[in-house]
């Protein structure tokens, strides 16, 4: 089995090296950044060979792993013999028109001394990729791809053989000028289209194109007629020569990667036999990443401005700022005088990180959103299939689905926000934890402590869970009879695995900042305000408020005291919003949300196997969850804040039913088995 896992990976790793492997820019896989649709072939290679049946892939696999490294290869060196192509660009934000300061950053291009390398001049509305208007400096305003004036030079090379004619044109909105070695060949300075026809003698020639959009209008950039190689800079004539052979050689290793790999998996497709659950599995995959597919692919290349003061716009420019080179997010400030995290730093990395490997428009990042919640569901099945059995996991997923058709994916994994991260991670956490409880085993509490304290970085909340997950591994060692001792050590252990996990943002803001604020400057005054007493003045309570968490805890145990019916409507409002009752405070019914949660209510009442020891990790997440809702505003943003519960509703609710029908059955087979006996006692 060992063998065969191996080499299901090595053919996956070919695969994945071959899409990410640098290339010739006329291919379809260009290597880093990949875009949208290498990124959704990069997701179907490494999950194709791990969906099907092992021994099936144990065949084809080696001469298919060979093959693929081969024109990995290939591609490799095509990659070192083509020259860069493109327009070296340098793109300001001057309200001057000047070209004032150093030019915006990319996060394509991060080590590059300008902005960008654009392959053609031809940008229209959003399409100009200004995506620097997203960043941090910017956070006003909507639609600043067209309030905000920009300036943009590009130059490049132009290495000829021979006398060339160029019939050239420009349009732009906006003042616009083209210079050849120095001499203006073009001039749109009026906004009105200009033409010319000019040679350039055998040698190199520098080009360079100016470019100033006016404030309130929409990009307009369009040169034509430039049929020769632009490379950014200077490069020999042979490898110029050579772009268009190697562009050659690189489709076909591009068409020879697809045909090997589809080819080595359909010979094998008639002996393979799919379990049932390898077959959701791939169904669900593929469910996913079309939908994902559809709902990014109108984002691919479009510069769009989101709106200024939303968290999107927060966590996309401190996304930025990483992928950028600001890996501190120090925003020019000297280290202790930087600001303490304000949004979720773990969310912002890991936007800089899809940026990085796939693109700088967001339409990988949706789409990745659409893969997480895949993760997360095939963990959930496990986490089901752990607690309960295979018949109630694979009910649960399909709730689940359901569930997330109609809630999560319309609304919230469409957007910016960090809920889709903070779903995979702690499903990761409480699965793990559960393995604990089920073996007590000491590995899985340091996977479960490092996936919560990831959870913690992509939402702080997090960690309202970490004092109940230690009770749950102390007191499941003290159950099993282990001792004192050992079920502090196991504790410790978490509590340590997790504190490690958060410690790399609290030595951040130490340095930064100077203040060794765990993870995130907690908004402690949002609680007072959350929860003050309707028809009381609130600066009453807003004036006691002396900045730290103790003082917050303190003047909300007054509000209590001096307005417990009302501290109990808002509670029970907030509770049932929660679980899914939105119409409490004003949204939409979700019938489906009202399902999970009154399932997993009554599986509680009446199950007894929903309340084993190995469901604890799963209850004690809910009712921190529930905790934090009480304490802060579940209907900020919709309803997106109470679903990480939905997560693992459905298997409880799917176990009711499963365990309803079950009692249905008996009570109908004993009353069926009472009724000839009294006939014969009545004859």
């Amino acid at each position: 089995m060992t063998s065969v896992f191996d080499r299901r990976f090595a053919l996956a790793a070919a695969a994945a090296a071959y899409v990410l492997a640098p290339g010739h820019p006329d291919a379809w896989f260009r290597g880093l950044p990949l875009g949208l649709w290498p990124l959704v072939a990069l997701v179907i290679v490494v999950s194709t060979p791990a969906l099907f049946p092992a021994t099936s892939v144990l065949r084809v696999a080696r001469p298919t792993t060979i093959a693929l490294l081969a024109l990995v290869a290939l591609k490799l060196a095509v990659a070192i013999v083509i020259p860069p192509v493109g327009w070296e660009g340098r793109y300001f934000a001057s309200a001057s028109g000047r070209l004032d300061g150093a030019p915006r950053r990319s996060t394509e291009f991060p080590r590059l001394d300008a902005t960008r390398i654009d392959r053609t001049i031809d940008f229209h509305d959003d399409y100009l990729p200004l995506y620097f208007l997203n960043e941090a400096d910017f956070n006003r305003g909507m639609r600043r791809e067209v309030t905000e004036p920009v300036a943009c030079v590009w130059s490049g090379h132009a290495v000829v053989a021979e006398a060339t004619s160029l019939p050239l044109s420009l349009e732009s909105r906006g003042p616009a000028t083209l210079s050849v070695d120095g001499q203006a060949v073009l001039d749109a300075a009026s906004g009105k289209p200009a033409s010319a026809a000019l040679t350039l003698a055998p040698g190199d020639h520098v080009l360079t194109l100016r470019y100033l959009k006016p404030a309130n209008t929409d990009p307009l950039l369009r040169l034509s007629g430039v049929s020769v190689l632009v490379t950014p800079w200077n490069v020999t004539a042979w490898r110029v020569r050579a772009f268009e052979v190697a562009g050659l050689v690189a489709r076909l290793a591009d068409i020879g990667a697809v045909f090997t790999f589809v080819l080595g998996l359909w010979s094998v497709r008639r002996s393979a036999r799919w379990s049932p659950a390898l077959l959701m599995a791939a169904a669900m995959l593929a469910l996913l990443v079309v939908q994902g597919s559809l709902a990014a692919a109108p984002l691919q290349r479009r510069a769009l401005s989101l709106s200024g003061g939303d968290d999107w716009l927060g966590f996309e420019a401190r996304g930025r700022a990483v992928a950028t080179g600001d890996v501190l997010m120090l925003y020019g400030a000297p280290l202790g005088k930087a600001e303490v995290f304000y949004y979720y730093p773990g969310y912002s990395y890991f936007l800089a990180a899809v940026h990085a490997i796939g693109g700088e428009d967001l339409s990988t990042p949706i789409f990745v959103h659409f893969l997480l919640l895949f993760g997360a569901n095939l963990l959930v099945y496990r986490l089901a299939e752990r607690v309960f059995d295979r018949r109630t996991a694979i009910g649960a997923l399909v709730f689940l689905l359901a569930i997330e058709e109609l809630a999560f994916i319309r609304h919230y994994t469409v957007t910016l926000l960090s809920e889709n991260v903070y779903f995979f991670t702690s499903v990761v956490t409480i699965d793990q934890l559960v393995r604990f409880v089920r073996s007590e085993r000491r590995r899985p509490l340091v996977w479960a402590g490092v996936a919560g304290g990831v959870s913690a970085l992509v939402r702080p909340a997090m960690m309202l869970y970490l004092g109940p997950a230690a009770l749950i591994v102390a007191a499941v060692s003290l159950r099993m009879r282990r001792g004192f001792l050992r079920a502090a050590t196991a504790a410790a252990l978490l509590v340590v695995a997790w504190l490690a996990a958060i410690s790399p943002a609290t030595v951040r803001n130490y340095v930064a900042a100077g203040a060794p604020v765990l993870i995130s400057s907690a908004p402690a005054a949002s609680f007072i305000n959350y929860n003050l007493p309707p028809n009381v003045d609130g600066r009453i309570y807003r004036d006691q408020y002396l900045g730290s968490s103790a003082s917050a805890a303190g003047v909300l145990a007054r509000i209590v005291i001096e307005h417990p019916m009302d501290t109990i409507r808002g509670a029970g409002v907030k509770l049932g919003f929660s679980m899914g009752f939105l119409q409490l405070m004003g949204a939409h019914v979700h019938p489906e949300l009202i399902a999970a949660s009154v399932g997993y209510c009554l599986a509680l009442l009446l199950c007894p196997a929903a309340r084993a020891m190995q469901t604890w990790p799963i209850h004690a997440f809910v009712l921190a969850h529930l905790a934090g809702m009480v304490l802060t505003m579940p209907s900020n943003y919709g309803y997106r804040l109470i679903l990480p519960m939905y997560l693992f509703f459905p298997m409880f609710a799917v176990h009711l039913a499963f365990e309803a029908s079950r009692w249905t059955a008996a009570r109908v087979s004993r009353r069926d088995g009472a009724a000839p006996a009294t006939s014969r006692s009545a004859s």
